[in-house]
Formats: C-alpha cells, structure tokens, sequence
C-alpha cells in the first residue's frame, strides 16, 4: 500500500510563464494518480487561489492555499536592485489566509522592483501568524546561501526562519537529479540536525506529464525572451518537474531521511481552510413610513 504523500509545491498557469498546469486539469491528474489533497504554490501571487480552491473542492480533494514568495534581500522599499529569494508560504488557517493576502497586496503596492513583487523580513515578522513557510529550492532563503558558498549566513537565515515561523517552518528538500541540488540537500539535512528544524519533501510541479518538458522549457525562454537559437543559451535538461505519483515521489526521496516523506502528509492535514461564499450579507437600510 502507498504510504499518503501531498504535493505542497505547485505551479499552476498562474505562475506566469513558468507554470504550466492549468487548474481545470489537476483534479483528474491528481485523482489518478492516487492524491487527496495538493497546495497551490504560485510565483508571488494569488491570482488562482480562488478558481483553486472551488476545482479542487468540486472534485473531493483539499485544496491547500499558498504562494512561493519573493522575499527582498534587504528591505523591500530599496530600489537598489530586484534580487529575492525564495519563500514558499502556505495557509494554515483562516488568519493565515488573511495574513498572505496582506503579505501578497503589500508586495506589489509597496516592494514591487522590476516587475517581481517582493516581501521582506519586517513583513514576515508582523504577518506570519496562520502560516506555514518551507524554505524553498536553490533559489530560496537558505539554499541561495549555500549555493554560494556562505553557509554562516545559511545557518542564520534558517534560525531566523525557525524563531519567525515558531513550530512552522520546514527545511525543504528536492530531488530532481542534479549535484548541485544533492550537495545542497546534504547542507540542509546537517543544518536541520544542527537547529533542530523539521525536514519536509517536495517536488517542484510545474506540469502534470513528463511528455511536457520540452514544451514547459520553451514556456520559460518566452518568460526569458529568449530564443532556442541564442548563442550561450544553457541546452535543454530534463528538470523532472511533473506531477509526481505517491511511488515516483517515494523513490525520488529514498536517499533522504525517511520523516520527508510522512511530513508532506502531515502539514496537510494541518491545514485547514474555509473559503465557503455561500452566504450573502446585505447591509440594513432603513426604509422611511410612506407619506
């Protein structure tokens, strides 16, 4: 029997030109392949959450709310330069519902920089509450760190994470078969032990079949205004960043610590959101006695 598993990274159309699964399609995808449950985890916004949140409930699956954030490196009101790393937040709860929409309009009214909508660390500190924040791929908070080579800064970004996100925040560990993100995942696991911070597996989904991978890289060189002719262009790799069934996912994290797995499953089931509109409410009006 498959032990549950929960994809809790995800990128529906929504991630514009980087996502390439459209919501109307991921229920069956999903009910195929055996899953009860999956997170929308769109690049800094929440355009989809709604159309989502409807599908996946329509069908009989739990939807999860979330967003992989762009998070400043610095304060988001510098104008120095777009760099930001990456956050995935998911909603807990009603407060956090609120809180990433909060996080989400202030990003783009407030720390917007060349087109990428960004957050920052004195906004994560006043509205985290409801939340759950894993640390992303090698582009996030921690990963980017140790990619470079710094991992002092690492280590701290991961405490800051850990004391913010108190009981709620995962290091993130992702295999899609590179050395880089291997060597990373070993940083990570040490830095997990080290903090004694939980580990959570994820696969980055950004299409539902593996047949779609030539055609989600030439969605990205769009989003790059690229061309497959540029010189110094890097050549296509498969990234295998498909929807992922229970086994697929349970072999692809054979190698790591055995709670990544079950972690999926379980910050799933602690997320717990209701987004019912069935109910309208009318303001009262006083109607004046006819004359």
């Amino acid at each position: 029997m498959t032990r549950p598993f929960v994809h809790l990274h995800l990128h529906t159309q929504y991630s514009l030109l980087d996502g390439a699964i459209r919501v109307a399609a991921l229920p069956d995808a999903l009910q195929e392949r055996g899953f009860g449950s999956c997170a929308i985890t769109d690049l800094g916004n929440m355009f989809g959450a709604v159309e989502f949140y409807y599908t996946l409930k329509k069908a009989g699956l739990k939807p999860i709310i979330g967003m992989e954030a762009f998070v400043a490196d610095g304060s988001r009101h510098d104008r120095r330069g777009p760099d930001a790393d990456h956050l995935v937040l998911l909603c807990r709860d009603q407060e956090g519902y609120r809180n990433l929409i909060r996080l989400t309009s202030l990003s783009y009214r407030e720390g917007k920089y060349s087109g990428v909508p960004r957050m920052d660390r004195e906004l994560l500190e006043r509205y985290n509450g409801g939340l759950i924040a894993l640390s992303a791929g090698l582009d996030g908070m921690v990963s980017r760190h140790l990619t470079s080579g710094d991992s002092g800064t690492a280590r701290e970004t991961a405490r800051w994470l850990g004391q913010v996100f108190d009981g709620r925040f995962y290091l993130e560990i992702q295999h899609h078969d590179s050395e880089e993100e291997k060597n990373t995942n070993a940083a990570l696991i040490e830095i997990a032990a080290e903090l004694g911070l939980p580990l959570v597996g994820t696969n980055d989904c950004h299409y539902l079949n593996p047949d779609e991978a030539y055609s989600h890289w030439l969605l990205q060189l769009m989003g790059r205004q690229r061309k497959i002719t540029d010189e110094k262009l890097e050549p296509y790799r498969d990234m295998n960043l498909w929807l992922k069934s229970p086994d697929e996912m349970a072999e692809s994290l054979a190698d790591y610590p055995p709670e990544i797995y079950g972690n999926a499953a379980r910050i799933a089931e602690a997320c717990e959101l209701n987004l019912d509109n069935s109910k309208f409410y009318l303001p009262r009006v006083d109607v004046p006695e006819p004359h």
